[in-house]
């Protein structure tokens, strides 16, 4: 999937169908850009899953986050398959309350349940 992104990417999205949008995120001292897009074009999707082994795969999803805290940068890029036909907003949208549910759920276990304080990392066999 990352090499039919980088094939699109590199002749700006000219041969297939997609849809693109932007977020610009700031607080806690650090800036954060999403460049969300999702492409939905019908040939490229058979060609990348020819046996229909994903069932109800009608589009992939792809993130390039970019985070600015001080001085440094770093940046990320993950790939998603949906059924979601076409709407980047609401792919977005979707993306970012995954990740506002796993994060409450590691705020619980680390507050309330205290499991970073835990020094048990390993389980030694011997």
């Amino acid at each position: 999937m990352s090499e039919a992104f980088e094939i699109v990417k590199k002749d700006g999205f000219a041969t297939v169908q997609y849809q693109y949008t932007q977020t610009i995120e700031k607080g806690h001292g650090r800036q954060e850009i999403r460049r969300y897009w999702i492409i939905d074009d019908e040939e490229m999707i058979a060609s990348l899953n020819p046996k229909g082994t994903w069932k109800n795969l009608r589009s992939i999803g792809i993130i390039e986050s970019e985070r600015h805290s001080g001085q440094k940068t770093t940046k990320e890029i993950h790939y998603y398959i949906t059924s979601l036909q076409g709407d980047v907003h609401l792919f977005a949208r979707a993306v970012r309350s995954h990740w506002e549910i796993e994060n409450r759920v590691h705020w619980v276990l680390d507050v309330v349940f205290h499991e970073d304080l835990s020094r048990i990392r390993t389980i030694d066999s011997n």
